[in-house]
Protein backbone atom coordinates (compact mmCIF):
# COMPACT_ATOMS: atom_id res chain seq x y z
CA UNK A 1 0.00 0.00 0.00
CA UNK A 2 2.47 2.28 1.27
CA UNK A 3 4.63 1.79 -2.23
CA UNK A 4 0.94 2.29 -4.66
CA UNK A 5 2.01 5.26 -6.75
CA UNK A 6 -1.44 6.53 -7.03
CA UNK A 7 -1.91 6.66 -3.19
CA UNK A 8 1.34 8.99 -3.42
CA UNK A 9 0.25 10.86 -6.15
CA UNK A 10 -3.60 11.37 -4.35
CA UNK A 11 -1.84 12.62 -1.11
CA UNK A 12 -0.19 14.94 -3.51
CA UNK A 13 -3.13 16.40 -4.86
CA UNK A 14 -4.41 16.18 -1.05
CA UNK A 15 -1.93 18.20 0.64
CA UNK A 16 -2.19 20.46 -2.20
CA UNK A 17 -5.89 20.78 -1.54
CA UNK A 18 -6.60 19.77 -5.37
CA UNK A 19 -9.29 17.55 -6.79
CA UNK A 20 -6.80 14.24 -8.23
CA UNK A 21 -9.66 12.35 -9.67
CA UNK A 22 -13.31 12.22 -10.84
CA UNK A 23 -15.83 9.05 -11.71
CA UNK A 24 -18.55 10.06 -14.33
CA UNK A 25 -21.67 7.72 -14.83
CA UNK A 26 -22.69 8.98 -18.02
CA UNK A 27 -25.83 7.44 -18.47
CA UNK A 28 -28.39 4.90 -16.23
CA UNK A 29 -29.14 3.12 -19.43
CA UNK A 30 -27.93 -0.54 -19.05
CA UNK A 31 -28.14 -4.06 -21.47
CA UNK A 32 -28.23 -6.20 -18.97
CA UNK A 33 -29.92 -6.06 -15.17
CA UNK A 34 -27.68 -7.29 -12.50
CA UNK A 35 -29.64 -8.75 -9.07
CA UNK A 36 -27.39 -6.21 -7.02
CA UNK A 37 -26.78 -3.05 -9.44
CA UNK A 38 -27.13 0.04 -6.70
CA UNK A 39 -29.07 2.10 -10.12
CA UNK A 40 -32.53 1.37 -9.16
CA UNK A 41 -33.92 4.45 -11.47
CA UNK A 42 -32.74 4.36 -15.25
CA UNK A 43 -35.31 5.82 -16.83
CA UNK A 44 -33.66 9.40 -16.71
CA UNK A 45 -32.11 10.66 -20.13
CA UNK A 46 -29.60 12.80 -18.13
CA UNK A 47 -26.81 15.67 -19.39
CA UNK A 48 -25.84 16.01 -23.14
CA UNK A 49 -23.03 15.63 -24.74
CA UNK A 50 -21.97 19.35 -24.47
CA UNK A 51 -22.47 19.32 -20.67
CA UNK A 52 -20.40 16.53 -20.16
CA UNK A 53 -17.32 18.27 -22.90
CA UNK A 54 -17.66 20.92 -21.14
CA UNK A 55 -16.99 19.30 -17.63
CA UNK A 56 -13.70 17.83 -19.83
CA UNK A 57 -12.41 20.86 -20.45
CA UNK A 58 -12.83 22.27 -16.72
CA UNK A 59 -11.71 19.31 -15.09
CA UNK A 60 -8.48 19.75 -17.36
CA UNK A 61 -8.05 23.39 -16.13
CA UNK A 62 -8.35 22.65 -12.85
CA UNK A 63 -5.33 19.96 -13.55
CA UNK A 64 -7.01 16.80 -12.49
CA UNK A 65 -4.94 13.44 -12.98
CA UNK A 66 -7.67 10.40 -13.49
CA UNK A 67 -10.82 10.46 -15.36
CA UNK A 68 -13.17 7.17 -14.72
CA UNK A 69 -16.11 6.77 -17.37
CA UNK A 70 -19.11 4.26 -16.66
CA UNK A 71 -22.67 4.09 -16.33
CA UNK A 72 -25.17 2.20 -16.72
CA UNK A 73 -23.18 0.57 -19.56
CA UNK A 74 -20.58 3.33 -20.65
CA UNK A 75 -20.66 2.16 -24.39
CA UNK A 76 -24.17 2.28 -24.99
CA UNK A 77 -23.90 5.97 -25.56
CA UNK A 78 -23.66 7.25 -29.25
CA UNK A 79 -20.72 9.87 -28.27
CA UNK A 80 -18.15 7.59 -26.56
CA UNK A 81 -15.99 8.31 -29.04
CA UNK A 82 -15.97 11.95 -29.21
CA UNK A 83 -15.92 12.29 -25.35
CA UNK A 84 -12.96 10.01 -25.37
CA UNK A 85 -11.33 11.88 -28.25
CA UNK A 86 -11.75 14.69 -25.73
CA UNK A 87 -10.57 13.34 -23.02
CA UNK A 88 -7.56 11.94 -25.34
CA UNK A 89 -6.76 15.77 -26.46
CA UNK A 90 -6.30 16.59 -22.53
CA UNK A 91 -4.06 13.74 -21.70
CA UNK A 92 -5.78 12.23 -18.85
CA UNK A 93 -5.44 8.49 -17.15
CA UNK A 94 -8.78 7.53 -18.31
CA UNK A 95 -10.50 4.03 -17.12
CA UNK A 96 -13.78 3.06 -18.11
CA UNK A 97 -15.92 0.40 -16.10
CA UNK A 98 -17.77 -2.01 -18.32
CA UNK A 99 -19.27 -5.60 -18.82
CA UNK A 100 -17.35 -5.50 -22.16
CA UNK A 101 -19.94 -7.78 -24.03
CA UNK A 102 -19.22 -5.04 -26.95
CA UNK A 103 -15.17 -5.82 -27.19
CA UNK A 104 -14.07 -7.69 -29.57
CA UNK A 105 -10.44 -7.41 -31.34
CA UNK A 106 -11.03 -4.15 -33.51
CA UNK A 107 -13.07 -2.82 -30.63
CA UNK A 108 -9.97 -3.20 -28.06
CA UNK A 109 -7.83 -1.72 -30.36
CA UNK A 110 -9.83 1.32 -31.19
CA UNK A 111 -9.86 1.73 -27.18
CA UNK A 112 -5.99 1.28 -27.31
CA UNK A 113 -6.25 4.78 -30.19
CA UNK A 114 -8.26 6.84 -28.01
CA UNK A 115 -5.69 5.97 -25.11
CA UNK A 116 -7.84 4.36 -22.95
CA UNK A 117 -5.21 3.18 -20.04
CA UNK A 118 -7.02 0.70 -18.17
CA UNK A 119 -11.22 -1.21 -18.17
CA UNK A 120 -12.53 -2.45 -15.02
CA UNK A 121 -14.88 -5.68 -16.04
CA UNK A 122 -16.89 -7.45 -13.70
CA UNK A 123 -16.47 -11.44 -13.62
CA UNK A 124 -18.74 -13.38 -11.08
CA UNK A 125 -17.67 -17.37 -12.27
CA UNK A 126 -15.82 -18.63 -14.56
CA UNK A 127 -18.81 -20.73 -14.97
CA UNK A 128 -21.36 -19.40 -17.38
CA UNK A 129 -24.32 -20.26 -15.47
CA UNK A 130 -24.02 -18.22 -11.99
CA UNK A 131 -22.17 -15.17 -13.69
CA UNK A 132 -25.50 -14.92 -16.25
CA UNK A 133 -28.03 -15.57 -13.47
CA UNK A 134 -26.41 -12.65 -11.75
CA UNK A 135 -26.76 -10.36 -14.34
CA UNK A 136 -29.64 -11.96 -16.37
CA UNK A 137 -28.54 -12.36 -19.42
CA UNK A 138 -27.99 -15.47 -20.93
CA UNK A 139 -24.18 -16.08 -22.92
CA UNK A 140 -22.63 -12.97 -20.66
CA UNK A 141 -19.97 -14.17 -19.54
CA UNK A 142 -18.62 -15.84 -22.67
CA UNK A 143 -18.49 -12.55 -24.34
CA UNK A 144 -16.99 -11.16 -21.05
CA UNK A 145 -14.05 -13.43 -20.67
CA UNK A 146 -13.36 -12.80 -24.58
CA UNK A 147 -13.11 -8.98 -23.73
CA UNK A 148 -10.09 -9.67 -21.02
CA UNK A 149 -8.20 -11.38 -23.66
CA UNK A 150 -8.79 -8.87 -26.55
CA UNK A 151 -7.85 -6.11 -23.81
CA UNK A 152 -4.95 -7.68 -23.39
CA UNK A 153 -3.62 -8.47 -26.40
CA UNK A 154 -3.52 -4.67 -26.87
CA UNK A 155 -1.97 -3.65 -23.52
CA UNK A 156 -4.56 -2.13 -22.15
CA UNK A 157 -4.87 -2.57 -18.27
CA UNK A 158 -7.77 -5.07 -16.71
CA UNK A 159 -9.02 -5.23 -13.85
CA UNK A 160 -11.60 -7.92 -12.26
CA UNK A 161 -13.88 -7.29 -9.53
CA UNK A 162 -16.24 -9.40 -8.59
CA UNK A 163 -19.04 -9.36 -5.35
CA UNK A 164 -19.72 -12.60 -4.23
CA UNK A 165 -23.13 -13.45 -3.57
CA UNK A 166 -25.68 -16.53 -2.36
CA UNK A 167 -25.96 -17.43 -6.42
CA UNK A 168 -21.68 -17.52 -6.81
CA UNK A 169 -20.60 -18.16 -3.40
CA UNK A 170 -18.48 -20.79 -4.56
CA UNK A 171 -15.45 -20.49 -7.23
CA UNK A 172 -14.60 -17.36 -6.31
CA UNK A 173 -10.77 -17.90 -5.19
CA UNK A 174 -10.29 -20.25 -8.11
CA UNK A 175 -11.27 -17.21 -10.47
CA UNK A 176 -9.09 -14.90 -8.42
CA UNK A 177 -6.08 -17.09 -9.03
CA UNK A 178 -7.43 -18.08 -12.79
CA UNK A 179 -7.32 -13.89 -13.17
CA UNK A 180 -3.80 -13.28 -11.81
CA UNK A 181 -2.46 -16.48 -14.16
CA UNK A 182 -3.88 -13.88 -16.93
CA UNK A 183 -2.03 -11.14 -14.82
CA UNK A 184 -5.42 -9.36 -14.56
CA UNK A 185 -5.95 -7.15 -11.30
CA UNK A 186 -8.91 -9.13 -9.55
CA UNK A 187 -10.56 -8.52 -6.07
CA UNK A 188 -13.73 -10.05 -4.40
CA UNK A 189 -15.61 -8.77 -1.63
CA UNK A 190 -19.04 -9.78 0.28
CA UNK A 191 -19.64 -6.06 0.79
CA UNK A 192 -23.21 -4.83 -1.30
CA UNK A 193 -24.06 -1.57 -0.93
CA UNK A 194 -27.21 0.13 -0.76
CA UNK A 195 -29.15 1.76 -3.92
CA UNK A 196 -28.36 5.31 -5.07
CA UNK A 197 -31.96 6.61 -3.62
CA UNK A 198 -30.29 4.74 0.04
CA UNK A 199 -32.68 2.20 0.29
CA UNK A 200 -31.00 -0.83 1.32
CA UNK A 201 -33.18 -4.19 -0.08
CA UNK A 202 -30.27 -5.08 -2.28
CA UNK A 203 -28.72 -6.75 0.78
CA UNK A 204 -31.38 -10.01 0.46
CA UNK A 205 -28.91 -11.28 -2.14
CA UNK A 206 -25.86 -10.88 -0.04
CA UNK A 207 -24.10 -13.49 1.88
CA UNK A 208 -25.45 -14.48 5.53
CA UNK A 209 -22.42 -14.31 8.24
CA UNK A 210 -20.90 -17.58 8.18
CA UNK A 211 -19.76 -17.11 4.49
CA UNK A 212 -18.95 -13.47 5.09
CA UNK A 213 -16.64 -15.27 7.54
CA UNK A 214 -15.59 -17.77 4.75
CA UNK A 215 -15.48 -14.83 2.33
CA UNK A 216 -12.60 -12.63 5.22
CA UNK A 217 -10.51 -15.84 6.08
CA UNK A 218 -10.27 -17.06 1.74
CA UNK A 219 -8.81 -12.91 1.88
CA UNK A 220 -5.98 -14.11 4.55
CA UNK A 221 -5.16 -17.14 2.98
CA UNK A 222 -4.44 -15.49 -0.53
CA UNK A 223 -2.12 -13.44 1.87
CA UNK A 224 -0.89 -16.60 3.65
CA UNK A 225 3.01 -15.81 2.61
CA UNK A 226 2.91 -12.66 4.68
CA UNK A 227 3.94 -12.76 8.41
CA UNK A 228 0.60 -12.70 11.21
CA UNK A 229 1.91 -8.62 11.62
CA UNK A 230 1.53 -7.94 8.17
CA UNK A 231 -1.60 -9.40 7.75
CA UNK A 232 -2.96 -7.56 10.60
CA UNK A 233 -1.80 -4.84 9.18
CA UNK A 234 -3.61 -5.32 6.17
CA UNK A 235 -6.93 -6.52 7.07
CA UNK A 236 -7.05 -4.68 10.96
CA UNK A 237 -5.39 -1.07 9.96
CA UNK A 238 -5.92 1.14 13.04
CA UNK A 239 -7.28 4.34 11.55
CA UNK A 240 -5.67 7.47 12.97
CA UNK A 241 -7.20 9.76 15.36
CA UNK A 242 -7.10 12.60 12.95
CA UNK A 243 -7.32 10.78 9.62
CA UNK A 244 -9.55 12.21 6.69
CA UNK A 245 -12.52 9.61 6.26
CA UNK A 246 -11.38 8.35 3.02
CA UNK A 247 -10.38 10.35 -0.34
CA UNK A 248 -14.21 10.81 -1.26
CA UNK A 249 -15.03 14.52 -1.18
CA UNK A 250 -10.83 15.35 -0.13
CA UNK A 251 -9.37 14.49 -3.31
CA UNK A 252 -11.97 13.03 -5.21
CA UNK A 253 -15.76 13.63 -6.76
CA UNK A 254 -18.21 11.40 -8.86
CA UNK A 255 -20.84 12.73 -10.91
CA UNK A 256 -24.32 10.52 -11.23
CA UNK A 257 -26.10 10.42 -14.86
CA UNK A 258 -28.15 13.42 -13.75
CA UNK A 259 -25.34 15.34 -13.32
CA UNK A 260 -25.34 15.60 -9.60
CA UNK A 261 -21.85 16.08 -8.16
CA UNK A 262 -21.07 13.82 -4.93
CA UNK A 263 -18.45 12.82 -2.79
CA UNK A 264 -18.61 9.61 -4.50
CA UNK A 265 -19.88 6.43 -6.07
CA UNK A 266 -20.73 5.00 -3.01
CA UNK A 267 -21.80 8.83 -1.13
CA UNK A 268 -25.19 9.91 -3.33
CA UNK A 269 -24.61 13.75 -0.77
CA UNK A 270 -25.68 16.11 -3.37
CA UNK A 271 -23.12 18.95 -3.75
CA UNK A 272 -24.31 21.06 -7.26
CA UNK A 273 -25.03 19.50 -10.38
CA UNK A 274 -22.91 20.12 -13.73
CA UNK A 275 -25.96 21.51 -15.70
CA UNK A 276 -26.13 24.58 -13.15
CA UNK A 277 -22.84 24.92 -12.18
CA UNK A 278 -18.92 23.87 -13.39
CA UNK A 279 -17.33 21.49 -11.35
CA UNK A 280 -14.66 24.23 -10.56
CA UNK A 281 -17.01 26.59 -8.72
CA UNK A 282 -18.18 23.75 -6.64
CA UNK A 283 -14.90 22.71 -5.84
CA UNK A 284 -14.04 26.13 -4.69
CA UNK A 285 -17.51 27.05 -3.15
CA UNK A 286 -19.67 24.01 -1.44
CA UNK A 287 -20.08 24.42 2.19
CA UNK A 288 -21.46 21.24 2.28
CA UNK A 289 -18.32 20.06 0.72
CA UNK A 290 -15.89 21.81 2.81
CA UNK A 291 -17.46 19.92 5.86
CA UNK A 292 -16.70 16.83 4.52
CA UNK A 293 -12.96 18.25 3.93
CA UNK A 294 -13.39 18.64 7.83
CA UNK A 295 -14.39 14.87 8.82
CA UNK A 296 -11.62 12.96 10.57
CA UNK A 297 -12.10 9.37 11.87
CA UNK A 298 -12.67 10.96 15.30
CA UNK A 299 -15.92 11.78 13.92
CA UNK A 300 -17.55 8.75 13.82
CA UNK A 301 -20.31 8.20 15.90
CA UNK A 302 -21.15 5.35 17.80
CA UNK A 303 -18.07 3.14 16.72
CA UNK A 304 -15.62 3.67 19.78
CA UNK A 305 -15.96 0.46 22.30
CA UNK A 306 -16.83 -1.90 19.54
CA UNK A 307 -14.09 -4.99 19.44
CA UNK A 308 -14.62 -4.33 15.44
CA UNK A 309 -13.40 -1.07 14.90
CA UNK A 310 -9.88 -2.16 14.43
CA UNK A 311 -10.57 -4.39 11.42
CA UNK A 312 -13.64 -2.35 9.75
CA UNK A 313 -13.33 -0.86 6.57
CA UNK A 314 -15.10 2.09 7.23
CA UNK A 315 -16.73 4.00 4.25
CA UNK A 316 -18.88 6.98 5.45
CA UNK A 317 -20.53 6.53 1.83
CA UNK A 318 -22.30 3.43 3.09
CA UNK A 319 -23.50 4.64 6.31
CA UNK A 320 -24.90 8.09 4.42
CA UNK A 321 -26.99 5.82 2.42
CA UNK A 322 -27.83 3.65 5.10
CA UNK A 323 -28.61 6.15 7.91
CA UNK A 324 -28.34 9.67 5.89
CA UNK A 325 -25.18 10.30 8.31
CA UNK A 326 -21.71 9.61 6.85
CA UNK A 327 -20.39 9.74 10.33
CA UNK A 328 -22.35 6.82 12.11
CA UNK A 329 -22.24 2.39 11.72
CA UNK A 330 -23.77 0.75 8.82
CA UNK A 331 -25.62 -2.45 9.30
CA UNK A 332 -23.18 -3.88 6.18
CA UNK A 333 -19.84 -2.21 7.66
CA UNK A 334 -20.45 -3.70 10.80
CA UNK A 335 -21.15 -7.47 9.29
CA UNK A 336 -18.27 -7.26 7.13
CA UNK A 337 -15.90 -6.44 9.76
CA UNK A 338 -17.43 -8.77 12.09
CA UNK A 339 -16.74 -11.32 9.65
CA UNK A 340 -13.47 -10.14 9.19
CA UNK A 341 -12.91 -10.46 13.31
CA UNK A 342 -14.03 -14.00 13.08
CA UNK A 343 -12.01 -14.98 10.16
CA UNK A 344 -8.47 -13.52 11.64
CA UNK A 345 -9.55 -15.38 15.13
CA UNK A 346 -10.18 -18.62 13.33
CA UNK A 347 -6.53 -17.84 11.68
CA UNK A 348 -5.22 -16.88 15.23
CA UNK A 349 -4.57 -13.47 14.43
CA UNK A 350 -6.42 -12.09 16.95
CA UNK A 351 -6.62 -10.76 20.61
CA UNK A 352 -8.89 -11.68 23.18
CA UNK A 353 -12.52 -11.74 21.99
CA UNK A 354 -14.30 -9.15 23.47
CA UNK A 355 -18.37 -8.75 23.47
CA UNK A 356 -19.20 -6.05 22.26
CA UNK A 357 -20.25 -6.64 18.69
CA UNK A 358 -22.04 -4.45 16.92
CA UNK A 359 -22.68 -0.61 17.86
CA UNK A 360 -25.95 -0.31 15.91
CA UNK A 361 -29.40 -0.66 16.69
CA UNK A 362 -29.46 -4.32 17.48
CA UNK A 363 -32.23 -6.91 16.83
CA UNK A 364 -30.40 -9.33 19.13
CA UNK A 365 -28.49 -8.89 22.21
CA UNK A 366 -24.74 -9.40 21.89
CA UNK A 367 -25.00 -12.32 24.43
CA UNK A 368 -26.97 -14.21 21.84
CA UNK A 369 -24.75 -13.19 18.86
CA UNK A 370 -21.56 -14.12 21.07
CA UNK A 371 -23.26 -17.71 21.31
CA UNK A 372 -24.28 -18.17 17.47
CA UNK A 373 -20.90 -16.55 16.36
CA UNK A 374 -18.88 -19.66 18.65
CA UNK A 375 -21.16 -21.88 17.26
CA UNK A 376 -20.30 -20.74 13.16
CA UNK A 377 -16.76 -21.32 14.42
CA UNK A 378 -17.58 -24.62 15.67
CA UNK A 379 -18.29 -25.16 12.43
CA UNK A 380 -21.88 -25.77 13.31
CA UNK A 381 -24.39 -25.59 10.27
CA UNK A 382 -26.87 -22.80 11.41
CA UNK A 383 -25.57 -19.34 10.78
CA UNK A 384 -27.94 -17.51 13.01
CA UNK A 385 -29.65 -15.38 10.41
CA UNK A 386 -33.26 -16.72 10.21
CA UNK A 387 -34.69 -13.66 7.85
CA UNK A 388 -31.68 -15.17 5.67
CA UNK A 389 -31.96 -18.06 2.98
CA UNK A 390 -28.90 -19.50 3.26
CA UNK A 391 -27.47 -22.15 1.22
CA UNK A 392 -24.80 -23.03 3.92
CA UNK A 393 -27.91 -23.37 6.62
CA UNK A 394 -30.44 -25.56 3.84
Amino acid sequence: MANNPYLKLSRRYFEAGRLASVHLDLTYRCDLNCVHCYLDDRTRPGPNTQVWLDVIDDLARMGVFGITLSGGEVFLRKDIWTLLERLKSHRFYVRLKTHGMKIDAAFAQKLRDHSVHGIDLSLYSLEPGPHDAIVRRKGAQVRTRAAIDHLLAVGIDVRVNNVVMEANRDGHRELHAEMRKKGVLSSYTGKIRGFQSGGTDVYSVGLCISDLIKIEADHLKDHAADTPAEVKQKFSPEPHHEAIQCGAGNFNLYVDPDGNVTPCVTWPMTLGNIQDQSISEIWETSRELEQIKQLRQSDRKGCYGCSYRQGCSYCPGMAYIETGDATGPAEALCRTAQARAMAQKQMHLGGPERRSFFPIAKQKSNAQRAKELEAILADNSDCGETNHACASCS
